[in-house]
C-alpha cells in the first residue's frame, strides 16, 4: 500500500490514463486548506467521512459532513452522539445516516466495510437524508431559535437565587463547601487563612 503527506497549501495529486504517476492508496492532507476541504467534503469519489476523536465538544465534521450528503463514521462519545444518528436505529420512521462506533480499529473497519456494500439507492437516499438532518437541526435560522428560545427560557425561569438577600441555604452550601475543602486538604499555613478568608467573605456579602 502506497502513500502520500501533502502539506498545507500543497495541490492535490491528480493523474491521467495516460500521463502522471499513479495516485496512492492513501493521501494524508496536513492542516488542509478550506478549498481543500470544499472539494473533498463535495467530491463524487469521497465515499465516507471519518471523524477520529473522542469526547469532541461538538464537532463541527461531521454536520458539515452531513451537509454534504456524505455517511459519517465516528465515535460512540461527545457531540457526535447529539448530532449524529446511528445507521441502524430508526427515528421518525426513518435511518441514521452515521455509524456511531467505539474506538477500535476492528469495529471501525467493519463500519467502513459495511459503507462500502452500500448500493447507489442507498446512498442516495442516506445523502438526503443526512442534508435534511443538518438543515433542521443545524441551519443558521435554526441554531439562532434555539439559542433565543434557551435564552426566554432561563428569563422566565426568574432570578438568580441572591444570598445576600437572605438565602440562608445557599449560605449553608456555601460554608459546607468550605469546610469540606478544609476536611479533605487539613489546616496548615495555606489552607487556614484561605478557609478564614473565605468565611469572613460570606459573612460580608451575607450581611451587608
Amino acid at each position: 500500500m502506497s502513500f502520500s503527506i501533502i502539506s498545507n497549501g500543497t495541490k492535490l495529486p491528480e493523474a491521467t490514463v495516460t500521463q502522471g504517476p499513479p495516485l496512492p492508496d492513501v493521501i494524508f492532507l496536513l492542516n488542509f486548506t478550506t478549498r481543500q476541504r470544499q472539494y473533498l467534503l463535495h467530491s463524487p469519489r469521497s465515499i465516507c467521512f471519518l471523524y477520529t476523536p473522542g469526547n469532541e465538544h461538538f464537532g463541527i465534521g461531521p454536520v458539515e459532513a452531513m451537509a454534504c450528503g456524505l455517511p459519517v463514521i465516528a465515535c460512540t462519545s461527545g457531540g457526535p452522539t447529539e448530532s449524529l444518528i446511528d445507521y441502524n436505529t430508526t427515528v421518525e420512521g426513518e435511518r441514521g445516516t452515521a455509524w456511531l462506533r467505539d474506538p477500535d480499529p476492528g469495529t471501525w473497519a467493519k463500519a467502513m466495510t459495511e459503507v462500502l456494500q452500500l448500493s447507489a439507492e442507498e446512498r442516495q437516499q442516506l445523502g438526503g437524508r443526512a442534508k435534511r438532518r443538518a438543515r433542521e437541526k443545524f441551519s443558521l435560522q435554526e441554531m439562532t431559535t434555539g439559542f433565543e428560545t434557551a435564552i426566554e427560557d432561563a428569563f422566565n425561569m426568574g432570578p438568580v437565587l441572591d444570598i445576600s438577600g437572605g438565602g440562608v441555604l445557599g449560605v449553608f452550601v456555601a460554608l459546607f463547601a468550605i469546610v469540606s475543602w478544609v476536611e479533605y486538604n487539613g489546616l496548615n499555613s495555606a489552607s487556614g487563612p484561605i478557609a478564614i478568608l473565605s468565611i469572613l467573605g460570606l459573612a460580608f456579602v451575607y450581611y451587608r
